[in-house]
Order: C-alpha cells, then sequence, then structure tokens
C-alpha cells in the first residue's frame, strides 16, 4: 500500500511546521523531517493516512520522509519556490498557505511540534530510534522502505490494513482524475 506524495500539502505542512516550532522563517531540517515523520505517523493513527503521503525508509538517524530528504538536499520544482537549504536550516521564501491541509492536519503538526518543543533534534533522533516499525525495517548504513503495515501496527491499527488499502487506491484514483482534467 502506497499513498501517492503530495508535494503542495508537503511544503504547506513544512511551512507550518517553520512557524510553529521556530516563530521564524527558518528550522534546523533534520528537525523538521523528525516532527514530520511524527505528524504522519500521527495522522495515520487517527485518520488513517498520512498528511504527505511520502515514502518513508529506516535510515541511520530514524525514520525518515525519503522525498523530503531528497528536496532538502537538491531542491526541485515548486518546492524552491518555497523553501531553500541554508546550512542546517530550512528556510521559508514565502508563505505557502495552508489551503490544502484540513484544520485536523494542522492541530496535529502543531500538536507533534508542542511535543517535542523541548527537545533537541538530536534527542528526537534518539527518540525515533525507539519506535517499533524503525527497529523492525533499520539496518546500519541502508535506506529500507518501512512498510505501511509495520507503522500500523506500531500505532495498533493494522487490523484496518484493508480498509486503509482500499482508501489508498481511491484517493490515488481521484488524483489520477483531477491530474488528466488538468492537463
Amino acid at each position: 500500500m502506497n499513498f501517492r506524495f503530495n508535494l503542495p500539502r508537503t511544503i504547506q505542512a513544512i511551512a507550518v511546521l517553520i512557524r510553529e516550532d521556530s516563530g521564524t522563517d527558518r528550522a534546523d531540517y533534520l528537525r523538521l523531517l523528525k516532527i514530520l515523520y511524527l505528524a504522519d505517523r500521527m495522522s495515520i493513527e487517527r485518520f488513517n493516512r498520512p498528511i504527505t503521503g511520502d515514502h518513508i525508509v529506516a535510515m541511520d538517524h530514524g525514520p525518515v520522509l525519503s522525498n523530503v530528504l531528497n528536496l532538502i538536499n537538491r531542491g526541485g520544482e515548486l518546492w524552491s519556490d518555497f523553501l531553500v537549504t541554508r546550512g542546517v536550516n530550512l528556510c521559508l521564501l514565502q508563505d505557502p498557505g495552508d489551503d490544502d491541509l484540513s484544520p485536523a492536519e494542522i492541530g496535529i503538526l502543531k500538536e507533534v511540534t508542542r511535543k517535542f518543543e523541548a527537545m533537541s533534534p538530536w534527542d528526537i533522533v534518539n527518540w525515533t530510534h525507539e519506535l517499533p516499525e524503525w527497529l523492525k525495517n533499520h539496518r546500519e548504513g541502508t535506506s529500507i522502505p518501512i512498510p505501511m503495515s509495520d507503522i500500523l501496527e506500531s500505532v495498533n491499527r493494522s487490523s484496518e490494513l484493508e480498509e486503509i488499502n482500499e482508501e489508498a487506491e481511491h484517493l490515488d484514483s481521484i488524483d489520477a482524475l483531477i491530474r488528466s482534467l488538468h492537463r
């Protein structure tokens, strides 16, 4: 089961996190990567779907949203209109708004930020090293996909795997229809 990575929603979610976490237009990107993963995880637990739809991998520094990491490292179309990496910071160049995010998703982003506000980026990394889905999939020096079924099991939602898979396929069909209408 895979959800489709949604770049505009992801950019908006990161903007919410930057403003919430730092109160400025920049924040440590390692911290953002961890908090964004934890927000996706909480969204899966509560609503059966992630906020970003990104592919999750187990790396040495914990679970990582792979497309977001690639964009932080290399930039990309649309991303570079709103975000730029400067040193260890991800900087917001302009406000992308938040109209692609539901109030519940914005609430999750703010809730996770508050939960980890007193922790350094490396404290959060260490905290994610205790997550069952990371422990099950991590192999030192590698980037191994974390199956959605492992995350669902970790948040006690594995009994809903079939329902969530159907929802992911339905959302994918809707996305495909919308893309075909814009061509």
